[in-house]
């Protein structure tokens, strides 16, 4: 913040005795005479100008954003939604499973630093059959300034392959917020997270995984430079 300084106009008394020798009291007054004199004798001109300078420019405007998408938070930052002891999420990757309004239902909630252009969600399990699912992702929440982006999903389960809805709605689409999976709460799973710079799903800034990802996961793209989450 700058320091602004703040400048006052000078208090200044002015006496005029032109070249009189003054009675008594050093002052023009009605004892001297007039010739010893000026008109404006005794007069005091105060200057009382307290003209204030002050710079009021309080531009507190944030700065944007510019560096590199990545999956993560950030909670140091006063962009940042939230304090973690009033419940903001203390982890980039957070998910739950259980029984809503009678279904079995995938809450997903992400959160990365900077933008997100787009984000897909593949899911794979190997306990059984091999079997592996896309979705697409939406934006629930964003800062205004880009320093964080808050990606949403929920999953309903479903009993059969053919109801099963491979979310391909492009952010920020709102039908990416929801779809349908194979995958019940008690199902061994491995996920991978992929961020996008753009809107096509081309540009892959960054990526996470967690679980079980030995298996079928790695067999649908190299993990080696994503980031490793706790199950």
């Amino acid at each position: 913040m700058r320091k602004h300084l703040i400048v006052l106009g000078a208090l200044a008394t002015a006496v005029s005795c032109g070249g009189a020798t003054t009675s008594d009291t050093g002052i023009c007054d009605t004892a001297d005479t007039a010739t010893n004199c000026s008109e404006d004798s005794g007069e005091t001109d105060a200057d009382t100008d307290t003209d204030s300078d002050t710079d009021t420019d309080t531009d507190t405007t944030p700065e944007t954003y510019t560096g590199p998408l990545i999956i993560g938070i950030d909670t140091t930052n006063d962009r940042y939604p939230g304090d973690t002891s009033t419940g903001a999420p203390d982890s980039a990757i957070n998910w739950d499973c259980f029984d809503y309004e009678g279904d079995l239902t995938y809450f997903y909630d992400f959160y990365t630093v900077g933008w997100v252009g787009s984000a897909k969600l593949t899911i794979t399990q190997d306990t059984v059959d091999p079997w592996y699912e896309e979705h697409w992702l939406a934006s629930w929440d964003y800062d205004e300034y880009g320093w964080w982006d808050n990606l949403y999903l929920s999953l309903v389960d479903v009993d059969t392959i053919d109801e099963v809805s491979e979310n391909v709605a492009a952010y920020p689409d709102d039908d990416a917020y929801a779809a349908t999976t194979l995958f019940n709460c008690t199902t061994t799973l491995a996920w991978r997270l992929d961020v996008f710079t753009d809107t096509e799903g081309t540009e892959l800034a960054d990526c996470a995984v967690w679980g079980d990802y030995n298996g079928t996961l790695t067999d649908l793209g190299d993990i080696s430079t994503c980031q490793e989450y706790e199950d």
